[in-house]
């Protein structure tokens, strides 16, 4: 008689050991769907008593005069953090600097012709200046006639309508520089 594998023997003895468990339990029928029903239904009762359980009373109410403040606290958070914003962030950005700090380079006026070129009117030490910008540097064009630039410039203010009286306004409070004239 031929010896039987040692693989054949463990599969074996392993069948013969679960053979009472799964031969003792039967296969249960499946559920009707009026028992599915019902255990539906008690499982979103149980939901229901469970979420009522963990509210506090003041949480039953969705609009009152607690969320009411809370709005306004935070509506008023937000207009100081755009006043504060607007106050110093704008004129650091629109370059406004503080009263008694001369200027002796600024830029007039400038003309983009391209990407990377550029055609600015500077005024240095009372002077004017054409230079033009670009990768290789800046050169200077040609200087302009001070008298000519002025009266340019006082005619394109007329002709302007300026900034925003907003912006005036706000360019001018607590010792800032006067608003600019565009």
């Amino acid at each position: 008689m031929p010896r039987p594998s040692t693989y054949g023997l463990c599969c074996a003895l392993a069948l013969a050991a679960s053979a009472p468990a799964w031969a003792a339990d039967p296969p249960s029928p499946p559920p009707s769907p009026e028992s599915q029903a019902a255990e539906h239904d008690k499982l979103v009762q149980s939901f229901r008593e469970e979420v009522k359980g963990d509210r506090r009373p003041e949480e039953e109410e969705s609009f009152g005069a607690k969320s009411v403040l809370w709005t306004f606290a935070a509506m008023g958070f937000v207009i100081a953090v755009i006043y504060i914003t607007l106050n110093f962030g704008l004129r650091r950005l629109m370059g406004a600097r503080a009263v008694g700090s001369a200027q002796l380079v600024s830029v007039v006026e400038r003309v983009v012709l391209d990407q990377r070129k550029s055609i600015l009117v500077l005024r240095a030490a009372g002077e004017y200046m054409l230079v033009g910008a670009s990768e290789g540097g800046i050169h200077l064009i040609c200087k302009l006639d001070a008298q000519q630039v002025e009266r340019l410039e006082r005619e394109a203010r007329v002709q302007s309508p300026g900034i925003s009286p907003f912006l005036q306004k706000l360019l001018s409070r607590k010792g800032g520089p006067p608003p600019p004239q565009a």
